[in-house]
């Protein structure tokens, strides 16, 4: 008798094992926001994956995420270690890398302005590496060493 719900016992076992891995790897590839829309005026979207999204405040944003504003649109961001970016009209800003892991001491900001303008206002990781935070643009590299700047790019 003990070898019979023994028997039934480890297929029921291993199928819960392999159930509980699965839903580790899947937990493990959700990728965690770096960032929140405060405030979006007119026209702004994020395109993240290929797809378009419609910006609203609150929105979470990614790493990769590339966000776009219209002509008479302009957005607020505001990053886990509380660099403040102000997206102006007409503007194109892609989100490198992001990482901000003080525990570990890991820190990388790096945005691509393709168009249009951004009022930047380091958060902690320029004041903790600033080495670690750059921002592109077509024409050059910007080194940011914790400081407000506005970059404008036509």
């Amino acid at each position: 008798m003990m070898r019979r719900s023994l028997a039934i016992f480890c297929p029921a076992l291993f199928l819960l094992l392999l159930l509980a891995l699965q839903g580790a790897a899947a937990g493990s590839s959700q990728q965690e926001h770096i960032a929140n829309f405060k405030n979006v005026a007119g026209e702004v979207a994020v395109l993240r994956h290929g797809a378009s999204l419609p910006a609203e405040a609150g929105m979470q944003l990614y790493a990769t995420d590339t966000v776009t504003t219209g002509k008479s649109g302009s957005a607020g961001l505001l990053f886990l270690d509380g660099t403040a970016v102000a997206i102006g009209p007409a503007s194109r800003i892609n989100i490198a890398d992001y990482r901000f892991s003080p525990q570990a001491k890991q820190y990388d900001f790096s945005l691509y302005l393709q168009r249009g303008q951004v009022l930047f206002s380091t958060g902690r990781i320029g004041k903790l590496a600033p080495e670690a935070v750059k921002l592109r643009t077509p024409t050059a590299v910007i080194g940011v060493r914790g400081t407000r700047f506005i970059v404008k790019v036509d």
